[in-house]
This record gives structure tokens, sequence and C-alpha cells, in this order.
């Protein structure tokens, strides 16, 4: 009883942590929604007075063309060219007169579209956003200018500061779309920074020093990459061998991996093997909508090899020890509608069937694991009486 006690208090505890990233993620869905559908109603009252400084512009450009036509006399009856017409009427402090300042301010300069090649356009559309977000220097993009403090910023959701490689996030921008792509979020474009970012005052000393390209020390926490960064050559993830692919190497020890929500370690079918981490990465997100930026133990089980097993892979024999099968997705979901289970996401026990020892796997003769091994019924899961209770009795 202890034991299936223990069980429940885990499975308790991790649904509890679910519950609460579940709410996180619905809260900020939330705020993001409040603030797009202010942002909707601010544009929608800006082209409803727009439009009528537009019927305002398009009255007095009626009066001037009228204007001209009884200046022209016998030439009245030609179409004149108000564009390039040197007696226009229309002067340009009219046409400012009708615009407010916050909105000639606000208003981002028009993207013209020319046969000048894609690299002019992007070039031209990224300037007319984030404006006004300066970075203190080229070397450190991470810290800005936010209301008139300099301000360091980091991922609200997970705490980086860089991308692959030791490289900080490009400012704002780099952030959001940081957002958008790991997190699975709808960051807003503009002044809603703070739904993706936690900023942090840096002190005068420190703003000194990087505005010289020098490393801040007035800090406790120093403006360096992320600690959740690793060197790609420091990590190998080659595997143990082509048969293999889901053992690899981790920190000196061979491991073997399968996804952390559901178990699988093959494509959705099982037709093959996943062939590499980005393969897990990509399964976690695509299917369970998991968050993939904190490392490979964010999003994988990983379970140690015994020394026999990495003898045996590595000469490309099958290990005895632990069995590894292909399991696809769909599968596993096939499995999980025929066989009870609790929706705790939790894998305290195996998805496919363990042998019971290395002399059955030798002889080739498929055994059912001992009651020991066998997967906790319905009754075990929650207390209830059934045959597996008398039996065990």
């Amino acid at each position: 009883m202890a034991a299936i006690f223990e069980q429940k208090r885990l499975q308790v505890a991790e649904l509890c942590g679910r519950v609460e990233r579940a709410q996180a993620r619905v809260n900020s869905d939330v705020t993001s929604i409040g603030e797009l559908k202010a942002a909707l109603r601010d544009a929608e009252a800006k082209q409803a007075r727009h439009q009528v400084k537009l019927n305002q512009l398009k009255a007095k450009l009626t009066v001037a063309g009228a204007s001209l036509s009884k200046k022209e006399g016998n030439e009245a009856t030609k179409p004149v060219n108000l564009v390039s017409s040197d007696e226009e009427d229309i002067k340009e402090e009219d046409i400012a007169a009708t615009m407010d300042d916050d909105e000639i301010m606000s208003t981002p300069e028009p993207i013209i579209q020319r046969n000048y090649g894609n690299r002019d356009r992007t070039a031209k559309r990224h300037s007319t956003l984030v404006k006004s977000f300066e970075t203190i220097h080229e070397d450190f993009p991470t810290v800005v200018m936010i209301d008139g403090q300099w301000q360091e910023l980091t991922c609200r959701r997970c705490g980086i500061n860089c991308v692959p490689g030791p490289c900080f996030v490009k400012g704002v921008r780099g952030f959001r779309r940081h957002y958008n792509r790991g997190h699975g979020g709808l960051a807003p474009e503009k002044g809603a920074f703070h739904v993706y970012c936690t900023l942090r005052a840096v002190s005068d000393v420190d703003v000194t020093l990087l505005k010289a390209g020098q490393l801040a020390r007035d800090s406790t926490t120093p403006i360096l990459p992320h600690h959740s960064f690793v060197d790609p050559a420091e990590k190998s993830t080659k595997s143990i061998h082509p048969d293999f692919p889901t053992v690899i190497e981790v920190d000196g020890v061979w491991v073997e991996l399968t996804c952390k929500d559901c178990g699988a370690n093959a494509v959705r079918d099982g037709s093959e093997f996943m062939q590499s981490e980005m393969a897990f990465r990509a399964h976690a997100k695509r299917t369970h909508d998991a968050i993939t930026n904190a490392g490979l133990d964010g999003y994988c089980n990983m379970r140690s090899v015994s020394a026999r097993d990495i003898d045996l892979m590595t000469a490309g024999q099958d290990p005895l020890d632990h069995q590894i099968e292909r399991m696809g997705y769909f599968e596993i979901a096939a499995r999980t509608a025929r066989v009870p289970r609790s929706d705790t996401g939790l894998r305290s026990h195996p998805s496919r069937s363990e042998p019971a020892t290395s002399i059955d796997l030798a002889d080739g003769r498929a055994k059912t694991a001992p009651p020991s091994e066998k997967k906790p019924t319905f009754g075990d899961l929650f207390g209830y009486d059934d045959a597996s209770d008398s039996d065990s009795a």
C-alpha cells in the first residue's frame, strides 16, 4: 500500500505541475488577446479618423481644381494635372494640419515595392519596426533603452538571453521571435515586450562599461550568455551504432532516448527510429506542444544503458539486458485507447513489455514478464479491489 500511495502522490504532483504550466499559458494568451484587441480598437479608430481626413482632402482637391480651371480660361476643358501643377493652391501646411503630431511620429515609412530584390524590401521593412528600442552596444544587444532607462532583457518563459551558439538575442525583436518560435506564443508587435521579456535595470557603472564594449562588473547577474547554452563541440550526439540512433552519449554516459510525454522513439508510423535529438525536439513540439528550449532532458527520457548492452550494440548486435523496439506515436496512441491508464504524462512503467530474463531472449522465446513487472491495473492505481488484489493476497 505504501508503494501505491507514493505512486498516487507522484501522479497528483505531476498533474498539479501540468495544471500550473497550462494555467500560465492561458494567462499569457489572455494577456496577449487583450492587448491585440486594444490595438485593433485603436487601429479602427485611426482608420475612421483617416477616412474623415481623406474626405476633407478630396473636397479641398475639388475646390483647387475648380479654381485652376477658372484661371486657365480657354484651357478649362483640358485635364488638369494637379500633382505637377506649379499653381496648386493646396499647401503642405494645410495637409500637415489635418494630421495629429503623434500619428506623424508613429506612421511607418511606406514600403516601396521595386524590383530591387527581396533584400532591399526586407531591410526597408525591418527599418520601420521597433525603432524606439536603442541597444547600448552592438556586442550587448540584450541591453536596450526603455522609458529612459537601460534595461537588460531575458526571456520571461525560460530565462535565456542567447541563441544557439554563444550569441546574444538581437534586441526586442529577437526575443519576440524566440517567444513565437520557441514557446508557441503570439507576441504583439509593439508596446508589449513585457509579455515575453523580463527587465532588469542596469547600474550607471555598468552602463559606462557596456557603452565602451566592456563586460559589466557592478551587477550580481553578469551579462553573459545564459548557462543553458552548451557548446556543440562539448556535447557529443553521435549514436552508438547506425542501427540504434536513439542511443547516444551524454556527458560520458550512453543513454537511450524516448519521448518524455508518450515514450515514442520512432517516427509516427513506427517505420524507423528517430535519427537525432532534433527529431525528438520536433516531435515534442509538433505532437505535444512542449516547450523545447530547456534542453534535452526537458523533452526526452534518458535511460542508462548497461555495459553489456553497450558492447553488443557497438558491435551491431541486439541488446540483451533491455530490448530496444521501434515505437511510433500511432501505435502508442492505439495501445492507450485499448489499455486504460492515468493521464499523468509519467512513464513510471514502460509502454512496451520487457523480457523476463536474458535467457528467454537468447532462446528466442517470447514470454510475459513476471507479475512484479506487469503494468498496474486500474484497481492498483486508484485503490479498487480486483482480481490482482486477490492474487497477491
